[in-house]
């Protein structure tokens, strides 16, 4: 539940060894760049160094492809619906001008962890330009100012030093194994599922060209559903997650948006150890198209089990 994995550097930067995971794909991505990427005067790819690809990439010429098909304001999908206004036209040909020269250098045994990092920047970048409120669960019918702006990478910072670790794979299937300290955990609050409404970073960080499902053109997704999004499930996943785990203090960063209340939350933690919760009152996310506005309580609910002390 790394996400972009900005929590797991804040962790590394203050001296912390991390172990970072995820079930989809494209947060690990972000959290090997973020961790992992230590040495910037290694970086080379066919004679360049990390800024200098960077310029390279920024000057390709956009190409026909998956993104500008699909994806682009002036693509033709292959279900034959009118054109999905994720990208502009030139921006969805430069994504796949960018995407298919990773995947070259790639294929010619490049470092993967020089790719990842590309690819990690390639996500970040579209994420500026993309034509979207918020996710990647559709797009806005006009193509906006930001929108229109050329595509361009930034070079990341150097990852703090230290031995991190990037795990992919469901929490369910991985929290036995860790054998850490503290463990903090960022499920999903709502109804909304990651792997749809992101569907668009995992196909960058997948490097693949699934097909696109319906008018959103969304990857198939149904296999990565998380049962956090799910009001009836939610709270047992919170129980299976804490009967497999070892660690000692685990802590779960929650909101009032939740699907579980937190007084139903605190109760099942309180099985496990002591609880201690901690909260902030914080404007609630609005989209790019306004949404829903007001406040929301983001929590942190922290279980020491016996023996265990913050």
């Amino acid at each position: 539940m790394c996400g972009t994995g900005s929590v797991a550097e804040a962790f590394a930067r203050e001296g912390y060894e991390v172990v970072a995971g995820d079930q989809l794909y494209f947060p690990c991505l972000h959290a090997r760049a973020r961790l992992l990427f230590q040495d910037v005067e290694s970086f080379r790819i066919q004679n360049m160094n990390y800024e200098e690809t960077i310029s390279y990439l920024n000057e390709l010429q956009p190409i026909p492809g998956f993104f500008s098909r699909e994806y682009g304001a002036g693509g033709s999908p292959i279900n034959g619906r009118a054109p999905r206004m994720y990208f502009s036209h030139r921006n969805a040909g430069q994504i796949d001008a960018i995407r298919e020269q990773i995947k070259t250098w790639r294929a010619e045994d490049v470092d993967p962890l020089m790719c990842d990092l590309l690819l990690h920047d390639l996500i970040l970048a579209t994420n500026q330009v993309a034509n979207i409120s918020g996710t990647y669960g559709y797009f806005q019918s006009k193509l906006t100012a930001a929108s229109l702006k050329p595509i361009k990478l930034i070079a990341s910072q150097v990852a703090p030093p230290g031995r991190h670790q990037v795990i992919h794979g469901s929490v369910f299937e991985t929290v036995g194994d860790l054998k850490v300290d503290l463990l903090y955990l960022d499920p999903p609050y709502t109804k909304r599922q990651y792997a749809g409404n992101y569907h668009i970073p995992e196909t960058i960080a997948q490097e693949d060209s699934p097909l696109p499902v319906g008018d959103g053109g969304l990857r198939d997704w149904a296999s990565l559903s998380s049962p956090f999004c799910y009001r009836r499930r939610a709270l047992e996943a919170i129980d299976v997650v804490m009967k497999n785990s070892t660690t000692k203090i685990v802590m779960w960063s929650y909101s009032s948006d939740g699907q579980v209340p937190l007084g139903d939350f605190q109760q099942k933690l309180s099985e496990y150890g002591d609880v201690e919760i901690r909260q902030a009152h914080l404007p609630r996310f609005r989209s790019n198209s306004g949404g829903q506005g007001g406040t929301v309580n983001e929590y942190l609910l922290i279980c020491s089990r016996p023996s265990a002390r913050i």
